[in-house]
């Protein structure tokens, strides 16, 4: 439990400090198309950590402590990895295949990507049925943000849109780093 502990610490001081930046400060952390493309590459990680206002803070806050209690036995090093590799991974996706994208901000993508590796965690390691249950509402959730062009709820309390293709990246990437996770574990105990 200690370093969830740390974790949690980390993480809410961290989202904590980033909403209260400055809006110069946002403007030069946030995921911006063309900074990046003119080699601000630091915006690929530093926009998940920023949020329009206290609402979007508090929705990415009150996620990321039910991923920290739930998933109790996943390790820091695991989820400070899996922070990294999906803030990065989910903002190249958005270069790539949301060219209409000029700029993002929030750490929604980064949950999608711990509620699935967690899930698939469950799955494997602990209890199927509540790794299979949580992974078919993670599924259900990501088709019909996909699917159904209706405005969410979130993007009411938030009053903005909500990027629903970062949080498809982000269960691509918990789904990448699992897979990842168990090829790892399978080669070691074949040595």
């Amino acid at each position: 439990m200690k370093h969830h502990k740390q974790i949690l610490f980390i993480t809410l001081a961290t989202i904590s400090l980033l909403l209260l930046a400055s809006d110069r400060a946002k403007t030069v952390l946030m995921f911006q198309r063309d900074g990046i493309l003119h080699g601000e590459l630091w915006r690929l990680l530093t926009g998940h950590f920023i949020h329009l206002n206290a609402m979007h803070w508090l929705l990415n806050a009150t996620a990321a402590l039910l991923a920290l209690f739930l998933f109790y036995q996943i390790t820091f090093r695991s989820w400070i990895t899996l922070t990294l590799l999906s803030a990065v991974a989910i903002s190249i996706m958005l270069l790539i295949f949301n060219p209409e994208i000029q700029w993002y901000v929030g750490f929604s993508g980064i949950l999608h990507g711990w509620f699935v590796f967690g899930a698939t965690d469950l799955l494997r390691f602990y209890n199927r049925i509540e790794g299979t249950l949580l992974l078919t509402a993670i599924t259900a959730k990501l088709a019909y943000e996909q699917f159904a062009n209706s405005i969410s709820l979130s993007s009411q309390l938030i009053d903005a849109d909500v990027i629903v293709d970062a949080h498809l990246y982000g269960a691509i990437t918990g789904l990448l780093y699992a897979a990842m996770q168990i090829q790892s574990r399978t080669q070691l105990r074949k040595r």
